[in-house]
């Protein structure tokens, strides 16, 4: 049976990963009361050029981008989260689009060898700084964003765990 859950997590993931992503604005996990988790995350994209319709121009573009990550556990079944973004696009920088969630759990059902949680959560972000937002150079949309989630959260006796989480 767990070979099977294995090929079916496997396949979920291989064939539809332009569905999904690898990290949600919340986890799955929960932290414990007074728990705190801090993470760091960045990267760089360098681009030579870029289509102008369906030419290619020699326009240049490097974007550096680095958040901090945190979540703390409120009590057992009631997580915090926040995310501190920071852009840099050529020359243009600066925080961009912070966020703050919370996340509660709903229903914890023992399975064979699995745990399954439903949980739900609430977020809103937006714009920390008054960034560029128009141009080849733009930070963000500077967008304003009111968010409902549900969070499924499988987590299995033998270290292996599916979160599925999704909002409109």
């Amino acid at each position: 049976m767990k070979y099977y859950i294995y090929l079916l997590t496997f396949s979920v993931l291989l064939f539809s990963s332009s569905l999904l992503y690898s990290q949600g604005r919340v986890d799955g996990f929960y932290k414990g009361k007074g728990a705190l988790e801090i993470g760091i995350g960045g990267g760089v994209e360098v681009h030579k050029k870029y289509f102008a319709g369906t030419n290619r121009v020699g326009i240049s573009r490097t974007i550096f981008n680095a958040n901090l990550f945190g979540a703390y556990g409120i009590t057992k079944g009631f997580d915090v989260y926040f995310g501190l973004p920071y852009v840099a696009i050529n020359k243009v920088k600066s925080i961009q689009d912070g966020s703050i969630y919370l996340k509660k759990l709903l229903l914890n059902v023992g399975l064979d060898k699995s745990d399954l949680q439903v949980s739900f959560a609430f977020g809103y972000s937006s714009n920390l700084a008054e960034y560029v937002s128009e141009g080849l150079s733009a930070i963000g949309q500077k967008a304003k964003v009111l968010d409902f989630r549900p969070v499924i959260h499988l987590n299995m006796e033998s270290n292996w765990f599916v979160t599925l989480q999704g909002a409109y």
